[in-house]
């Protein structure tokens, strides 16, 4: 299809259309974010972030999207059904409920509430659990289209990518890209009740709908919030260009504005987009999911995809349009153990020998990795061949980037190589509601001993046990003869 050159008459008309366009939200100021390179952003991507998501990205987002003709139910459906089929192994594909049209449906088939589980199944070790969910105003279709280009990304390179392989063996990866059914079936904001779906939400609600998750759709995501331990929560909109933090509600902070602030930092340097908590960028916002997800105790964010999608026309390449909300979503999931408080193991110290038996002192240096501080920690040892003391050490608190030093004395009890698991008990976010986590889950630290025996070989023990018996043995040899000639008696005399 050939296009109509672009001319800065096109240009003036086109910012002109979108800025007084009756859906469009606000804008983001006119002064673009600086933009930092990897390495001055100190990001770091977990396991190696796959080289090749930018190309891929570039080569699979379909024309339509260029030419704004955007997934509807029916062929978003077929795509997703399709996919599941042909990679069953990693992709199951479920029904959660019903939209408002859909439960009116005579013919029970319309308005499926369709939600992609990407992991692999033949392992059944529960893994950490991501969510991804798109299309809560129905006439967002970009935002809907990003959390497609993601599923799509990790079922299709599965076989082709190390790093996607890596991420779904060891994650548990729930999509739920059009929540709005009735809305993008529509085109309009709100479902077919009038009601705002991201109003809805049971925290903070304030009047959308009969009540909080008063609507089909809204239920459902709250019973598939409630009913699972999601690690992290990204709901991608439409409308600017912007991740969002919480809280929506409220112009004050979060418990954990330093993990937020730390994140929005990283995303602003990755992809140089704004970055910052959504009342104060956006407006005050109540009955959010972004502000329901967060208060579950999970880092949840909200990504505005594009500013572009109601416009005539677009003057940007469409890879652009939609590469920071793919790629800063990449980085959310693969850091997601870093938004909160994060201990890991710096070093360790005890003596070079180690004896059965011998007590000695065993000191952990616990350096807080994460973007948030770590408060009311207990930590223990665990293994077998030892016993320590402490049972438990507590932590008051260990700010981001701190160190602390744990102690144990040590009496091991068996020799040869033993393993010493350093496990703790914390939660990660400040917000109340937050689940406890295990060290183990998050960065599982092990050290291991050569434990020796005692005196060369010998148990501590052994050296006095062993005098005690020679002496012993000494009498007993003295004795014998005597005692010998006692039982056979005097010798008899010869004629």
């Amino acid at each position: 299809m050939s296009r109509v050159p672009v001319t800065p008459l096109m240009v003036a008309l086109l910012l002109l259309l979108t800025t007084t366009s009756a859906h469009a939200a606000p804008r983001p100021p006119d002064e673009p974010a600086q933009k930092f390179t990897q390495e001055e952003s100190g990001i770091e991507w977990g396991p190696q972030a796959p080289d090749g998501a930018g190309e891929w990205l570039r080569q699979q987002i379909r024309d339509e999207i260029y030419d704004q003709a955007y997934y509807h139910y029916w062929d978003l459906r077929e795509h997703m059904e399709a996919l599941q089929q042909d990679n069953s192994d990693i992709m199951r594909l479920s029904s959660i409920g019903r939209s408002v049209d859909g439960e009116r449906d005579p013919f029970n088939d319309y308005g499926k509430l369709l939600l992609a589980e990407v992991t692999n199944f033949s392992d059944p070790t529960p893994k950490p659990q991501i969510y991804i969910d798109g299309g809560h105003h129905g006439n967002e279709q970009l935002g809907m289209e990003v959390a497609v280009l993601l599923l799509d990304y990790l079922v299709q390179e599965y076989e082709n990518d190390d790093w996607v392989r890596q991420y779904v063996d060891s994650h548990d990866i729930f999509i739920f890209p059009m929540v709005n059914v009735d809305g993008n079936t529509r085109d309009t904001r709100a479902n077919s009740n009038g009601v705002d779906l991201n109003r809805n939400y049971p925290f903070e609600w304030n009047g959308a709908g009969s009540g909080p998750a008063s609507e089909p759709e809204v239920a459902a995501n709250v019973e598939l919030f409630e009913s699972n331990d999601f690690r992290l929560y990204i709901s991608m909109h439409t409308g600017t260009l912007w991740f969002l933090t919480p809280w929506g509600y409220t112009e004050g902070p979060t418990p954990d504005v330093e993990m937020y602030t730390r994140l929005e930092y990283e995303l602003n340097a990755l992809t140089g987009l704004r970055a910052g908590p959504a009342a104060t960028e956006l407006y005050i916002a109540r009955g959010t999911s972004l502000d329901y997800g967060y208060s579950l105790g999970m880092p949840s964010v909200t990504v505005e995809v594009d500013n572009e999608q109601w416009g005539v026309i677009s003057v940007e390449e469409k890879q652009s349009r939609l590469a920071a909300a793919f790629l800063g979503s990449l980085y959310m999931m693969s850091n997601f153990t870093r938004f909160g408080a994060l201990p890991v193991i710096e070093s360790s110290s005890h003596p070079d020998k180690v004896f059965t038996g011998e007590p000695f002192t065993l000191k952990i240096e616990l350096n807080n990795t994460g973007f948030g501080p770590l408060v009311n920690g207990t930590f223990w040892l665990e293994g077998e061949g030892f016993r320590a003391t402490p049972a438990e050490v507590q932590v008051a608190e260990l700010g981001v980037n701190n160190t602390t030093t744990l102690k144990f004395t040590i009496r091991p009890e068996l020799t040869g190589n033993i393993s010493i698991e350093l496990e703790g008990s914390f939660r990660p976010l400040l917000i109340n509601g937050t689940p406890e986590r295990l060290l183990s889950e998050l960065a599982p630290a092990e050290i291991h001993l050569n434990v020796k025996m005692a005196n060369d070989g010998l148990p501590g023990w052994s050296l006095s046990l062993t005098l005690f018996a020679l002496a012993l043995g000494w009498v007993v040899m003295q004795a014998t003869p005597m005692e010998r000639r006692e039982k056979r008696g005097p010798r008899p005399t010869q004629d």
